[in-house]
């Protein structure tokens, strides 16, 4: 991750999170994550992040799965004045790591306290996420 980025004001704007207490915890889980990102209107180098996880979004509340969960999350992050594109996509990606780490160590102390407790959030390259992906966006 770029240490030349910086995260300002990272909140969780919806968290929705269902533990079953009539299946025991398991932990195969389906993790889903998209981000977008949106330029400041005055301030050029700073940049919002909009995060949107989900696990288990596809198997229905009924199915053997002890933890749905959706989350959008958000934070802003500043990059270093005049960067090429590459270079400047690449930081944004790291800043999107950067907000989904901050949730990680969030949902872990949230799910402590639940029957999901030793499940935490896999490390994901959001690198190689944005390799799949052929264009990321900046609004």
């Amino acid at each position: 991750m770029s240490a030349n980025i910086t995260l300002f004001d990272y909140q969780i704007r919806t968290l929705l999170l269902d533990i079953s207490k009539d299946v025991e915890y398991d932990d195969d889980n389906t993790l889903c994550i998209d981000f977008e990102f949106f330029q400041h209107d005055t301030m050029e180098e700073l940049y919002l992040v909009q995060l949107d996880v989900n696990i288990n979004d596809k198997t229905a509340s009924s199915a053997e799965h002890a933890l749905h969960l959706r989350a959008e999350l958000e934070g802003y992050v500043e990059v270093r004045p005049g960067l090429d594109n590459v270079t400047l996509r690449h930081d944004l990606v790291d800043g999107a790591e950067l907000v989904f780490n901050t949730f990680r160590g969030t949902l872990c102390a949230l799910l402590g306290q639940t029957a999901a407790r030793d499940y935490v959030l896999p490390a994901v390259d959001f690198q190689e996420i944005a390799r799949e992906t052929s264009t990321i966006e900046v609004h």
